[in-house]
């Protein structure tokens, strides 16, 4: 790790109190069940104190490598203030809070009165990093302004722009893929009468599959690149092997969960060169989450190519701790040089011999590598 990171901080001890100061790191949450209705709120520790972006700052975690246990230590310091809202018209004044709060570059201190004393337990999400476990909020008010850059209240502010070019724009800005997730789920991107709240799970996938969608309609008009690249990168017992074959766009997420992990089965989802219609039911956010980071990739080199995706998981990854693992993964694949091959063969040599199960049992199921064996090119026969 570094030395700038804040080691002290996962010594802090949680103090479980019923009206506190603390500062948001800003984050919110916004749930999913009984949608429109749904429970939502703010996520603070108990105390203030500078260090607390660190909270919920999944690029920064990733960036210093933090262990599973040290993400955990950092959730279980926060608490669930929460209450009940409509997605469609969220205007409480503690809405207006959290689209305030989530708009601000730095920590916020909130005051806040729960309706009961909290408790110490951590909800695990596929999703979202872990939430901790909520009570519901009696009143809460902010203690200072929110320190909002120019660039994102001017995006913000445009109610003629439509969300997805909002998105866009925030991400042309530089924002944080975290911060922009929060800034859509908070109800604040999108046409004027079109503004509505999005349950944090869909706007994690919705910033991902929208800004490597709009990466695409470019990556398509790139020429191909020239020879086979393969990268990888394992964090937290996610082993990520990225393989870049020459050739048009197309993409294979497979997901193996080996016994004691997260998940203990295979997932598989594709596209071909042809704009993805269906959701990726199978490996779900984590198939959006991983194409963003090639896609970034693939626009810096300005190439495009055939992905192939093995992601495995080992024992070390036992508890689900949301999609930015798959994506600050696949993000620090291309942070490393790539291996380079001269055929497809020698490539899957080196894969199989990095892959616990079966190699002949990948082939057999993708059907990324079924379509490349059918549908030969005009050049194939040069």
């Amino acid at each position: 790790m570094k030395r700038s990171f804040p080691h002290h901080i996962f010594s802090k001890k949680v103090e479980l109190k019923q009206e506190f100061s603390g500062s948001s790191p800003p984050a919110i949450f916004v749930g999913a069940w009984g949608y429109p209705k749904v429970f939502t709120g703010f996520l603070s520790p108990t105390n203030s104190f500078k260090e607390a972006a660190i909270l919920d700052s999944p690029e920064t975690w990733y960036k210093e490598g933090l262990k599973l246990k040290q993400v955990l230590s950092l959730r279980e310091q926060m608490i669930y203030s929460r209450f009940t809202t409509s997605i469609k018209k969220p205007s409480s004044r503690l809405n207006e809070m959290q689209k305030e709060l989530v708009q601000s570059i730095r920590p916020c201190d909130l005051e806040i009165k729960l309706k009961k004393m909290p408790r110490l337990k951590v909800n695990h999400h596929k999703f979202a990093p872990p939430i901790p476990s909520p009570v519901e909020i009696e009143k809460a008010q902010l203690t200072e302004n929110p320190k909002i850059p120019k660039k994102i209240d001017k995006i913000v502010s445009d109610t003629d722009l439509k969300a997805v070019c909002g998105l866009e724009n925030l991400y042309k800005n530089k924002i944080s893929i975290t911060q922009i997730q929060k800034i859509l789920s908070a109800g604040l991107l999108g046409l004027k009468h079109k503004r509505i709240m999005v349950p944090t799970k869909w706007s994690i996938t919705a910033t991902d599959s929208t800004l490597s969608k709009n990466m695409l309609t470019e990556i398509r008009n790139y020429p191909e690149i020239s020879e086979f690249l393969l990268f990888s990168n394992t964090y937290l017992g996610n082993h990520y092997q990225i393989l870049l074959i020459p050739r048009y766009w197309s993409y294979q997420l497979i997901e193996i969960g080996n016994p004691g992990t997260v998940f203990s089965q295979e997932w598989i989802d594709w596209e071909s060169y042809a704009p993805r219609k269906t959701y990726a039911t199978n490996c779900v956010g984590g198939y959006y989450a991983a194409r963003l980071g090639i896609c970034e990739y693939l626009t810096k080199i300005r190439k495009q190519a055939t992905i192939f995706v093995v992601r495995e998981t080992s024992p070390e990854y036992n508890i689900p701790l949301g999609v930015w693992v798959p994506r600050e993964t696949v993000r620090g694949c291309f942070q490393n040089p790539p291996e380079k091959f001269n055929s497809l063969e020698d490539a899957f040599k080196t894969m199989k011999r990095r892959t616990k199960t079966p190699w002949h049992k990948i082939e057999q199921k993708s059907q990324l590598l079924k379509e490349m064996k059918t549908q030969r090119r005009l050049k194939d026969f040069l």
